[in-house]
């Protein structure tokens, strides 16, 4: 409830929409508009919370959201944002999505370049030495940058394929036919946690209400599928 008493309408944080849809099982999880699921909409809390995205910045964004892209984009204008993936044809044109393959090129990103460095659910698709190609990440960051991302967390333990394996051994290994591998909540702290201090973004402080407009579930324990890390560049546990 707002203040006044009255109810919270229901919409997408990120781009205003009213309107959602069920996905993958989840009742009313993605936006209809700008598709944002529920761990897009937790990383826009995160980025107003610590106020993450100012004029003037320059930011580099993997896989990007077309939502989380656009008001990046907005409020950093065009020459500060730079948008990368694999397959740079399935995003909006107006991203400008430039190609780039993690496994041979992030080597080649410049050194203390970046204010932020943004990805959401893109390491598990990695085939090759993921902490590599944190680390190529992180050393991009100016020493005031900020290193955000999030990665699908499973029950269990951490594992990984980087060899040949079917569509259909994908899936039952790892969650997804195109992952290669699964950070598991059991040991976090051996996996990501050896790489980072990791510093999770905690909204347990967002009212119930507020979640629930924004069609973000509540969560019991950190960390989870929703997690987003924000990162300094301090954080590093690799130098």
């Amino acid at each position: 409830m707002r203040d006044d008493g009255t109810a919270h309408a229901v919409t997408c944080n990120v781009c205003g929409s009213e309107r959602f849809e069920d996905f993958r099982g989840r009742k009313d999880a993605r936006c209809c508009d700008c598709l944002s699921l529920e761990r897009t909409r937790v990383l826009k809390l995160a980025l107003d919370h610590h106020k993450l995205v100012q004029p003037g910045m320059r930011v580099l964004h993997l896989a990007p959201d077309a939502g989380i892209g656009r008001y990046i984009k907005g409020l950093v204008g065009e020459a500060g944002y730079e948008a990368y993936d694999l397959r740079p044809s399935i995003y909006a044109e107006d991203l400008n999505v430039r190609p780039i393959d993690l496994v041979t090129d992030s080597a080649a990103l410049p050194s203390g370049h970046y204010d932020l460095v943004l990805h959401m659910h893109v390491m598990e698709h990695i085939p090759c030495n993921v902490t590599a190609v944190l680390w190529h990440l992180h050393r991009a960051l100016k020493p005031s940058g900020r290193h955000v991302f999030g990665v699908p967390i499973m029950s269990g333990h951490y594992a990984e394929n980087i060899g040949p394996l079917s569509r259909d051994d994908r899936q039952s290994q790892f969650g997804q036919f195109d992952h290669c591998r699964r950070f598991g909540v059991e040991d976090i702290a051996l996996s990501l946690g050896m790489v980072f201090q990791l510093r999770p973004f905690d909204y347990s402080s967002v009212s119930a209400a507020t979640l629930a407009a924004h069609r973000i579930p509540r969560h019991n324990a950190l960390p989870n599928g929703n997690t987003v890390y924000v990162q300094w560049k301090r954080d590093i546990k690799l130098a």
